[in-house]
């Protein structure tokens, strides 16, 4: 298991740790990394999923990659929700779900956050079209269950 590992092994914490930096690194908006497309998004977005599915509640036990997950790809998401693309958005509120249900305790602050300018915008009087509403009703709902 991660808690295991030498930090410093070839598979320890600090490989885990820059693997999600770059994937971080993918889901950064366009106005902080101009070569990001949303084709890069959607590539980062879908591989950060797969990486939160993988470990879990297990980031919120290793401060670095917490601080990475609470800062870094929080801030991302919350900026990408702007983003006109219906794929690029449902995998935003799909990330924002896992880290809502997996690190919801040690991510107080941000799982709020991301609640309110994420999902609860979404689902306001100015959503762009029903298909966004829809988008964020269902993952309100996966939430609540």
């Amino acid at each position: 298991p991660l808690e295991e590992a030498d930090p410093s092994a070839p598979h320890g914490l600090d490989c885990a740790y820059e693997v999600f930096r770059f994937l971080c690194s993918l889901v950064e908006p366009t106005s902080v990394n101009p070569e990001n497309t949303a084709a890069v998004h959607v590539l980062g977005l879908s591989l950060t999923k797969a990486a939160l599915e993988a470990g879990g509640s297990a980031y919120g036990r290793h401060a670095p990659l917490l601080a990475l997950v609470g800062e870094n790809l929080c801030l991302s998401l919350a900026q990408l929700s702007w983003a006109p693309s219906l794929e690029v958005l449902s995998l935003v509120l799909q990330n924002a779900a896992l880290l809502c249900t997996e690190l919801a305790d040690p991510l107080r602050h941000q799982y709020e956050q991301l609640l309110l300018r994420v999902h609860l915008r979404l689902v306001g009087h100015r959503a762009p079209s029903a298909e966004v509403v829809e988008l964020a009703m269902e993952s309100l709902l996966d939430l609540c269950e």
